[in-house]
């Protein structure tokens, strides 16, 4: 811990109060609380300097922050369901589907995320269920 009382960012070392007072304060957009999650919040939010919000600000860039995490949960749940009826095709082939469920999508996923089996289990489970 450093003894100068003033806050120390998580990168940057000490707070520049004189550099923060000259910078220019950065709006959000005015439908920045209607958008909808996709690419387009996706960039959005890339784009942001925190360091420029305030803390109304940030606490509205947390919540499209997690409707963008959702959305993008859900896709990853589509992707899996999606496997689940997709063979395995060579490189160079077109896609081809199956009209039933694989009964080993569970180790393809576990494979395919590094994730263990009850981790990839749990998700094939759910994007059976949801979809």
């Amino acid at each position: 811990m450093s003894d100068n009382s003033e806050p120390e960012s998580a990168s940057a070392g000490p707070v520049d109060y004189a550099a923060l007072e000259a910078a220019v304060w950065g709006p959000l957009p005015e439908d920045f609380e209607e958008m909808p999650p996709g690419p387009g919040l996706a960039a959005m939010l890339t784009g942001l300097d925190r360091t420029t919000l305030t803390g109304f600000q940030l606490a509205l860039v947390l919540r499209a922050r997690l409707r963008q995490i959702s959305f993008e949960q859900a896709e990853l749940l589509a992707d899996i369901h999606e496997l689940a009826y997709a063979p395995y095709t060579p490189p160079g082939k077109p896609p081809v589907r199956s009209n039933q469920w694989d009964e080993h999508v569970t180790e393809e996923v576990s494979f395919s995320l590094s994730w263990s089996m009850y981790a990839a289990d749990k998700h094939v489970e759910l994007a059976r269920t949801v979809r």
